[in-house]
């Protein structure tokens, strides 16, 4: 049962990701659920001017990287889907839920990481 609830949860969340990032949830490109993040992940260059943005500076640390989640829906989406991938991973496996909870989230991400870096133009 918690398969099934947690794959349609899957599917909602991914979707909903897809559009924020389509601009489709909402006519607000700035709000949390709009397609304009990066606004609120670098700093602005002049506080008057709210186009003026500085890629090259981040608008906390961590804010392009382990935090980014917070920053708009898309990625807390994406962290979510995956959480809900490693939940069903587990659910399904004999043994210590926990271990492969954890162990999933890293093979997940590893593999994830090494799909980027074959699959990146050079």
């Amino acid at each position: 049962m918690i398969t099934i609830l947690f794959s349609v949860l899957l599917v909602v969340l991914y979707r909903t990701g897809q559009m924020a990032q389509q601009g489709k949830l909402t006519d607000k490109s700035q709000s949390f659920f709009g397609s304009q993040s990066w606004r609120r992940k670098y700093k602005r260059v002049n506080k008057d001017d709210y186009y003026a943005i500085n890629l090259d500076k981040e608008r906390w640390p961590t804010s392009t990287t382990l935090t980014v989640l917070f920053t708009d829906w898309y990625h807390l989406s994406q962290f979510l889907f995956l959480r809900c991938l490693n939940v069903i991973i587990a659910d399904n496996m004999p043994g210590n839920f926990w271990l492969w909870f954890f162990g999933s989230w890293v093979g997940v991400s590893g593999l994830m990481y090494l799909t980027e870096k074959a699959l990146t133009k050079r």
